[in-house]
């Protein structure tokens, strides 16, 4: 687990929680906004570089909240 992973999870949950009635036109722009796409990537590559239980914890909550998106 990260540092930030709390920080990280209560993101999501807003974002993801404003995003369960959108559609995928509408969310999936939103949602790659976040950046979640790039937890695994390293921050010298410009991603999160968060780790495999950040992930887990981010993708938990998106099925916690039915998130019609992939």
């Amino acid at each position: 687990m990260s540092e930030v992973q709390p920080i990280l999870c209560e993101t999501a949950r807003g974002l993801y929680r404003t995003l369960a009635e959108s559609s995928y036109t509408e969310g999936w722009p939103i949602l790659e906004e976040a950046a979640f796409n790039t937890l695994l990537i390293d921050e010298e590559s410009g991603g999160f570089g968060g780790d495999w239980s950040d992930l887990f914890a981010v993708l938990k909550i998106a099925g916690e909240q039915s998130l019609p998106l992939p």
